[in-house]
């Protein structure tokens, strides 16, 4: 072999000063997401509120709860079928 293929590797060595543990724990993190089910604290209230002086059928779900299943269906992508 020739003199060229013996030389040394220019500069330092790289030190990988990575903390794996810490990393993948944020990578965790970052996937977290917080749902909240306060609108069901309060159900019965605001079903009284909305069938309140209303004619015909009363509403069986608050508007809270409609809301909150299109946050659902939105964040998931998942289809309303699905979610019933």
């Amino acid at each position: 072999m020739s003199k060229r293929w013996e030389k040394k590797r220019w500069g330092k060595k790289y030190k990988d000063n990575r903390n794996w543990k810490e990393y993948n724990e944020r990578l965790v993190q970052r996937g977290e997401l917080y749902l909240s089910l306060e609108f069901v604290e309060n159900w019965d209230l605001e079903i009284a509120k909305m069938n309140k002086n209303k004619r015909g059928a009363p509403f069986q779900y608050p508007k809270q709860f409609i809301l909150w299943m299109a946050f659902i269906h939105i964040i998931f992508a998942m289809p309303y079928r699905h979610m019933e």
